[in-house]
C-alpha cells in the first residue's frame, strides 16, 4: 500500500492513520467502482472501499496499477 502526497495530506488533515487506512481496505466494501476516472492521465482503475472503523466512517480511493504489486491510495475521507 502506498500513498499519494494529497492523500497523506487529507489523512493529516482529518486524523486517521495508516493502520485506520489499512482496515478500511481489510474490512470495507466497494462502494464505487471499479471505474477510470474522466479526467484521468494513466487510465488506471479506481474504486472506493468504505467500512467503519474505530466508529468513524471512512471511504478510501484507491488505484490499482497493472502490474498489481500494490495498491495506490488516492485520498481518503470521512463519511457523514
Amino acid at each position: 500500500m502506498l500513498f499519494v502526497d494529497h492523500a497523506r495530506k487529507q489523512m493529516r488533515r482529518r486524523d486517521v492513520d495508516a493502520l485506520q487506512v489499512q482496515r478500511c481496505l481489510l474490512r470495507g466494501e466497494i462502494t464505487e467502482g471499479p471505474y477510470v476516472p474522466i479526467a484521468s492521465r494513466t487510465g488506471t482503475w479506481r474504486c472506493n472501499i468504505e467500512a467503519n472503523v474505530s466508529g468513524d466512517q471512512l471511504r478510501v480511493v484507491v488505484e490499482i496499477p497493472e502490474d498489481a504489486t500494490s495498491i495506490l491510495v488516492i485520498t481518503v475521507i470521512r463519511v457523514g
